[in-house]
């Protein structure tokens, strides 16, 4: 092998191979790598394609980086990146993107930039000899982390520790599996939630949390709007300061300050500010005719069946005058007393009740001094319809019965009977006048 070496000042020394198209520039300094490269005292470039610069740097993987005081790329970790004072790629783990002070990638694919930054954690697999890392995590801040595989953490000390999972913002954090976090202390730590916003929060499986401090707590729940709550499974919250009530599932609370504080309702009741105790209603507008048995039903419909219910209201009520007068005419159908000689009657009556008239024919016929059959209808019923009815009488006793005479009968008997008891009476008083 044969170096070229050009020394222009004492600490300035330039090593150059033409077979491995090497460069080490500085003292001590070695690129042994074809097409390597090293500056800076001691600085390493033993991997192919490799580049070392700053004091003590060792690139010692293909195609590996090395950029800062004291920093290296270890072997068999190909395409490796490490910028910055005591960062570091260690293991084999390939195509990682180290940059800033004690930054630490632990997986392929890796990229961590900020110090004190973390991309892949370490997995719980048995069958692995020895640790074993996430691949694939992003993070980028200051002691910003990304745990497992496919995580990203952007900010400072924003973590996202799960798989998949991503935080954007400072303290943000994704501690759920596929979970986002976005915004300054923003929070999600279900599987599958999001917080978008400034302190959100979406605390559970599923949950999603937008707008400044928004809170979704329960599974399913859906919260948007700056201080809106969801504190209920399968919940949602619409609006500014709207809230589902602890415990309430299956409700939706739209509008600002809107509350829902039942199960399964759409509460667009509200209060006019967090300190109130009453709450404002609104009105929903835009209501379509209802057509199913679970519809809703708008304003129109309502007048509708209210003027249908006025008309059948009206006519039931002119049907009840209609029989209230027709029954006071049947009831005036009144038989005289029993005359065995005349014992068949005819009655008229007539009757009346606001405003309405109705007149009745009747016949009754005495059988005998204990028994009398009545029978009545009204005429012109109008809307009423006529109306009839039958009757009999029986007359209970223990009594013989009295013969079938006459009223005129006895009328006379009786005046026969006093002319004989005034002619008794005269000839009393003359016998008493003669002595």
């Amino acid at each position: 092998m044969c170096y070229l070496h050009i020394s222009r000042v004492t600490y300035l020394l330039i090593w150059y191979s033409p077979k491995k198209y090497a460069v080490a520039l500085g003292s001590s300094s070695t690129a042994s790598g074809e097409y390597s490269y090293a500056s800076g005292y001691n600085s390493v470039a033993s991997g192919n394609k490799s580049y070392a610069a700053g004091y003590a740097s060792v690139a010692s993987a293909e195609g590996s980086v090395v950029i800062g005081d004291s920093r290296q790329v270890k072997p068999e970790a190909d395409q490796g990146v490490a910028v910055g004072s005591k960062a570091t790629v260690k293991n084999k783990a390939k195509q990682r993107v180290v940059v800033g002070s004690e930054a630490k990638v632990n997986a392929e694919r890796g990229i961590a930039i900020g110090k004190e930054a973390k991309a892949g954690g370490k997995t719980t697999n048995t069958l692995l000899d020895g640790p074993a890392y996430y691949a694939d995590a992003i993070a980028v801040g200051y002691q910003a982390e990304a745990g497992k595989g496919g995580a990203i953490a952007l900010g400072k000390q924003a973590k996202a520790t799960k798989q998949n999972g991503m935080a954007l913002g400072v303290e943000s954090e994704a501690a759920g599996d596929f979970s986002t976090a976005v915004g300054n202390e923003s929070k999600a730590k279900g599987q599958g939630g999001v917080g978008l916003g400034n302190q959100s929060k979406a605390e559970a499986d599923f949950a999603v949390a937008v707008g400044n401090k928004a809170e979704a707590t329960k599974e399913n729940s859906l919260v948007i709007g700056r201080y809106a709550r969801a504190n209920g499974n399968h919940s949602v919250s619409l609006g500014s300061r709207s809230e589902i009530k602890d415990g309430v599932s299956n409700s939706v609370a739209p509008g600002y300050g809107s509350v829902a504080s039942e199960n399964n309702v759409v509460s667009v009741a509200y209060k006019e500010t967090p300190q109130s105790t009453e709450l404002s209603y609104r009105k929903i507008v835009g209501v379509d005719d209802g057509v199913n048995d679970f519809d809703a039903v708008n304003v129109r419909q309502l007048k509708a069946m209210q003027g249908q219910n006025m008309a059948e209201l009206f006519s039931v009520r002119s049907e009840v005058r209609g029989v209230a007068a027709s029954s006071a005419a049947l009831s005036a159908l009144t038989p005289l007393s029993y005359d065995a000689n005349n014992p068949t009657q005819f009655m008229v009556g007539f009757g009346t009740y606001k405003g309405r008239q109705a007149m009745a024919l009747g016949l009754s016929h005495f059988v005998n001094d204990r028994f009398m059959v009545k029978v009545g209808g009204t005429l012109g019923g109008n809307k009423t319809g006529h109306m009839m009815n039958v009757g009999l009488t029986w007359k209970f006793g223990t009594s013989q019965g009295v013969p079938a005479t006459s009223d005129k009968v006895l009328m006379e008997q009786l005046m026969q009977d006093n002319r004989q008891l005034k002619a008794r009476l005269e000839k009393l008083e003359a016998r008493l006048n003669a002595m």
